[in-house]
C-alpha cells in the first residue's frame, strides 16, 4: 500500500510538473506592429545609411537634409498611377501616351539624380556615392549571389581587375 502511495505520488508530481512546463513555454503576445509614417520610414532609411556610410557627425548633419531633398525630389519625378478599379483595355493612343510619359518621368529622374550628384560629391567620397545613388540593393547584392564572387577591382588595386577578370581577356574576331 506504502509502495502504491509513492507511485501515486510520484506520478501525479510528474504529471503536474509536465503541464505546468507546457503552460510556461507559451509565447507571450507580442505587441502588434504599426505601419510606419513615410517620414518615419525615410528617418529609419538615413539613419541605416549614415551607420552604413560612417558619416562623422559633421558629415551627417550635411548629409541628413541633402538626401532628405534628394529622396523628396525623387519622390516627385514618379508617374501619377490611375488607380481604375476595372481594368479596360488600353487603346494603342494610351499605351503610346503612358509609354511617353514613362520616359519623360525617368528623364526627370537621371537630371535630379545628376543634380543631385554634384551635391553630394561636395561632402562624400566615391565609395559613399555609389552606395547613395546606385539603385537600392545594388551595392550589397554580391552577398546574395550564388557561386563565385564577381571579378571587381579589389580597394587598392587603382582599378585594376584580376588576371581572370572578363574585362582582359580580348574581344573575339569576327
Amino acid at each position: 500500500m506504502k509502495m502504491t502511495m509513492n507511485r501515486l505520488f510520484v506520478t501525479m508530481t510528474l504529471a503536474a510538473l509536465l503541464c505546468s512546463g507546457n503552460v510556461m513555454a507559451r509565447n507571450p503576445q507580442k505587441p502588434e506592429k504599426r505601419e510606419l509614417t513615410p517620414a518615419e520610414r525615410m528617418d529609419a532609411s538615413l539613419k541605416r545609411l549614415e551607420g552604413r556610410l560612417m558619416l562623422d557627425e559633421e558629415t551627417a548633419a550635411k548629409f541628413a537634409p541633402l538626401y532628405k531633398e534628394y529622396l523628396e525630389a525623387l519622390r516627385n519625378c514618379r508617374p501619377e498611377c490611375p488607380k481604375e478599379k476595372g481594368q479596360k483595355e488600353c487603346t494603342d493612343a494610351e499605351i503610346e501616351k503612358r509609354l511617353e510619359e514613362h520616359i519623360a518621368c525617368e528623364r526627370k529622374r537621371l537630371d535630379v539624380q545628376e543634380e543631385y550628384l554634384q551635391k553630394f560629391k561636395k561632402i562624400l567620397n566615391a565609395r559613399q556615392l555609389q552606395a547613395v545613388m546606385s539603385p537600392k540593393g545594388m551595392e550589397m547584392k554580391h552577398h546574395k549571389m550564388k557561386g563565385p564572387r564577381p571579378n571587381f577591382p579589389a580597394p587598392g588595386n587603382n582599378g585594376t581587375c584580376r588576371a581572370n577578370c572578363p574585362a582582359n581577356t580580348p574581344a573575339p574576331n569576327k
